[in-house]
């Protein structure tokens, strides 16, 4: 009776993983083939033959052919709008705009100088919300900018940033006695804080991937338990096994491994584990180094 038991429950959980598993791969087609739809609607939309399709509609028009022609043409230009808004976020991933401050007693008339900055997720396969750092000046007769207002999160080091490239103009006194104020560089604090915020949000998406991989499938259920990030700049990551063992992964900006630590249950070290890990490179090839062993 107990040799019965222990079948029946052998089977039921590998029915359990086959039928994660069908899941798994039905949503990851159903991901593939909207991506797909997506591209090819963009393609059919801004093609020459359907202008050229809606130029002989509009030399013969009927009453049917007028609604549909309208409809048509109404897609085509919200596509190509979509299209080019894309084109323009991606290859200029920030851009400069001026505006004005509403506030009446706002400095330098209310001058405002604002910096966009686009981050692509591969992810989601969409732009994420851009984020915004509005610069203005003490005053009229200031040549120097500072930071204003701005949407980027705690964990991305932009004080550090503009008190590096934006320096503010020296004090009267240093000035008399000889020390010219430091040069300031807009375009290098807008390329370096634009490569944090997209380091930032690939590390996010591996990350995810990684907890995908690991938590999100059923034969690794048993092995791992939790994926997480330590801190907020997601270079930190913590990977929580069945066993007791704990994983902590140190990532640099750009991705790949700076560090791995493997604790086991019974408290020693995992060098075999740590130097695999690792020696990954990536890390978007961590899942797969967990995965062989």
């Amino acid at each position: 009776m107990e040799f019965q038991n222990t079948s029946v429950i052998s089977e039921t959980q590998s029915n359990e993983e086959q039928l994660d598993h069908d899941i798994k791969t039905i949503r990851e087609q159903i991901k593939t083939l909207t991506h797909r739809r997506t591209i090819l609607t963009s393609a059919l939309l801004t093609s020459e033959m359907t202008q050229v399709f809606i130029d002989r509609a509009n030399a013969t028009p009927s009453s049917t052919t007028t609604t549909c022609i309208s409809a048509l043409k109404a897609r085509v230009r919200a596509q190509t709008l979509e299209s080019n808004q894309n084109l323009y976020r991606m290859c200029a991933g920030a851009t400069m705009f001026e505006c004005k401050d509403p506030d009446p007693h706002a400095v330098d008339e209310g001058r405002i100088i604002g910096i966009r900055i686009e981050a692509f997720s591969s992810a989601t396969r969409t732009f994420n919300p851009p984020y915004y750092v509005l610069l203005n000046r003490p005053s009229s007769t200031s040549q120097s900018l500072h930071i204003h207002r701005h949407t980027v999160p705690p964990c991305i080091p932009l004080p550090a940033l503009a008190a590096k490239y934006l320096p503010p103009p020296p004090p009267v006194a240093a000035i008399a006695s000889g020390k010219g104020a430091k040069p300031q560089n807009l375009i290098r604090l807008v390329r370096e804080l634009r490569r944090e915020i997209v380091g930032y949000h690939k590390r996010q998406d591996a990350v995810k991937r990684l907890r995908e991989e690991l938590v999100g499938e059923s034969e690794m259920r048993n092995r791992v338990k939790d994926v997480s990030v330590v801190n907020a700049e997601a270079e930190d990551l913590r990977i929580d096994c069945a066993n007791g063992a704990i994983g902590r992964v140190r990532i640099e900006k750009n991705g790949t491994v700076e560090k791995a630590i493997v604790i086991g249950d019974d408290g020693k070290r995992k060098g075999g584990m740590e130097r695999m890990i690792h020696g990954a490179g990536r890390i978007e090839d961590v899942a797969q180094i967990i995965k062989n062993r």
